[in-house]
């Protein structure tokens, strides 16, 4: 009976969300500031799914990091293999030796150099090709090359840097550099360079910030506009990096509810090591300000009693600078669940609550028979009981309609 598929429907949320394209949340990873051995790179990944993250944009270097980043991830059931994982390798020619062997990088050399003339501006010789080639070697021997996610290759890094771009020409020319090799190509862009950029990059990772213009919401119709009328693929993902140094009810409320009305597909935050360590930041920052105040007053050659004074405010600064810094080796070495990173997973599971209550809402409505009585239950009771029209009540929990809380 019709009211009562639509109670069946309504009870089975999981089905129904796996029919939504999947929304990913992660870091930004700077491999250069941890210890990223296997083991360490497990704890990290263990921790980001605590925390409700299954993505991540990383930089790495070689083939071997590379792979074993994948792998950790996805043994771990963190990693959503359907998103796409942006990679910032820090490969160069012995990174693309080491990936490709030494006769086939020179005769890639020797073909770009014949063919293009040259990479374009900023870009070394076969980087495109390179860093893909490693991709490929990564994967190939990995453990789980068969659930290895898309990767896609990040291109420049905020083009025009808060300037305005007026010829787009050399950022297209990146992205086409790395099409050209087999690979898609990101960039994380920020005001005012962002919808113009939208035609230049296969995944348009947009800054989220107070006052942008154009704003977030035309920036992502730009990309729903260009994929509609020339039928490609691009992305719309967005990327913050305030959150860090914001109190735990802002990182929530920008996880959860914020990235539920903007829809972006994935949601990235700068970054990994700063969501771990910001507090220790914080007040690395007080004690630094604090030091160049007293090193700018004792560089004004005060009287012998004041210069005494300040030269000892200033050791024990230094000396409690050291003390933050080896906190901040101690935590980014064996990383733990802090205030900011339980927000974010609290921020994700409202995501979900939203989202998932929007479905239920739309099956509904979606399902819902115009009829002033639901019909066949009305019938049903009539016939079971021989009561009239006032008896016949649907057999319905109204109660578990949306999810709980």
């Amino acid at each position: 009976m019709k009211i009562q598929l639509i109670a069946g429907l309504l009870m089975t949320l999981p089905s129904l969300v796996a029919a939504t394209e999947p929304t990913g949340f992660g870091c930004y990873i700077r491999d250069e500031t941890l210890d990223l051995t296997p083991e360490k790179w497990r704890q990290h990944v263990r921790l980001m799914k605590q925390a409700g993250m299954n993505t991540f944009c990383t930089s790495y270097k070689g083939h071997n990091q590379l792979a074993y980043m994948i792998d950790i991830a996805i043994e771990e059931g963190m990693l959503e293999t359907s998103i796409p994982v942006v990679v910032m390798g820090r490969d160069g020619e012995a990174q693309f030796r080491a990936a490709m062997g030494d006769a086939a990088y020179e005769q890639a050399v020797a073909k770009e150099k014949q063919e293009r003339g040259a990479p374009p501006p900023g870009w070394g010789p076969i980087e495109a090709l390179g860093k893909k080639m490693v991709a490929e070697k990564a994967k190939q021997i990995s453990r789980c090359g068969d659930r290895w996610p898309e990767i896609v290759q990040y291109g420049p890094d905020e083009p025009g840097h808060g300037n305005p771009i007026e010829d787009t020409s050399d950022i297209a020319a990146v992205t086409q550099y790395y099409n050209d090799s087999g690979a898609r190509c990101a960039m994380s862009c920020i005001h005012p360079n962002m919808k113009n950029l939208v035609p230049c990059t296969d995944i348009m990772i947009a800054n989220a910030i107070l006052g942008a213009q154009p704003d977030l919401k035309q920036v992502k119709e730009e990309v729903q506009r260009i994929n509609a009328e020339q039928g490609t693929n691009k992305e719309f993902w967005v990327y913050e990096i305030g959150c860090r140094e914001a109190m735990p009810k802002m990182v929530r409320w920008h996880m959860g509810y914020w990235t539920w009305q903007i829809g972006p597909r994935v949601h990235l935050s700068w970054s990994w090591t700063d969501y771990l360590t910001t507090d220790i930041g914080i007040g690395m920052g007080q004690v630094n300000e604090a030091l160049r105040w007293n090193r700018e007053v004792l560089s004004l050659n005060p009287a012998p009693e004041r210069a005494t004074q300040l030269q000892s405010r200033i050791e024990g600064l230094e000396a409690k600078l050291g003390q933050f810094e080896e906190r901040r080796k101690e935590i980014l070495a064996n990383p733990q669940m802090n205030s900011r990173l339980r927000a974010y997973a609290e921020g994700v599971r409202d995501f979900y609550y939203l989202t998932n209550t929007e479905e239920k809402l739309k099956t509904m409505r979606d399902q819902f028979d115009w009829e002033g009585w639901p019909f066949d239950e009305f019938v049903r009771a009539r016939d079971e009981t021989g009561s009239g029209m006032k008896h016949a009540v649907p057999d319905i929990d109204f109660d578990s309609l949306l999810p709980a809380r």
